[in-house]
């Protein structure tokens, strides 16, 4: 196993910083990094803080021993995460221009969806970064609802959004010709 250090710029490291932003988003003491490939300074706060939860020595650096634990709690945190509804409900959550992440990449799967349902919104590429095209395809689907359209996605937009998916999921006739219980 390859030891990442500070100002190292490798596909690996993309690895290690989408491993982090996600265990960061379930743990506030994790700062969230740039998935940017760059192992700079927030990427290895970022790692100290993880070695500190997880009370191996915080280097910053990710050895052997940081490499198998961080890849297990992410497995760990993905795994808990497809058993339950994979779309959850949420209170406190916003996504702008600039987030990465998993729930970027379930905002695009869910703009995707809708650009089939309603002919205004763009489907955006799935690439888990909140880019324009994602902000576009928000504030058209905000012009859909009714609503102001800041190309923020907040938590009462996110649970509409959610609601609306499940809804037309319920009435859309299955392969088999079944219509799925509500």
């Amino acid at each position: 196993m390859r030891r990442f250090r500070i100002d190292e710029e490798r596909e690996p490291v993309k690895e290690v910083q989408t491993y982090l932003l996600e265990l960061a988003y379930a743990d506030p003491r994790i700062p969230k990094v740039v998935i940017n490939g760059h192992y700079g300074e927030t990427t290895r706060n970022a790692v100290r803080a993880f070695q500190g939860i997880e009370e191996i020595e915080e280097t910053g650096i990710v050895d052997f021993t940081t490499w198998e634990i961080l890849f297990r709690r992410y497995a760990e945190q993905n795994k808990a995460r497809t058993e339950g509804t994979p779309l959850p409900h949420v209170s406190e959550f916003d996504l702008r221009l600039g987030d990465t992440g998993y729930a970027v990449i379930i905002l695009q799967a869910l703009l995707t969806e809708f650009s089939r349902i309603y002919p205004a919104v763009t489907r955006p590429a799935v690439t888990g970064q909140f880019g324009l095209a994602t902000a576009d395809a928000v504030r058209a689907l905000e012009r859909t609802y009714g609503r102001y359209a800041d190309g923020v996605v907040t938590a009462d937009l996110w649970n509409g959004m959610l609601r609306d998916y499940l809804a037309k999921n319920a009435t859309i006739p299955q392969r088999d010709g079944r219509t799925p219980p509500a």
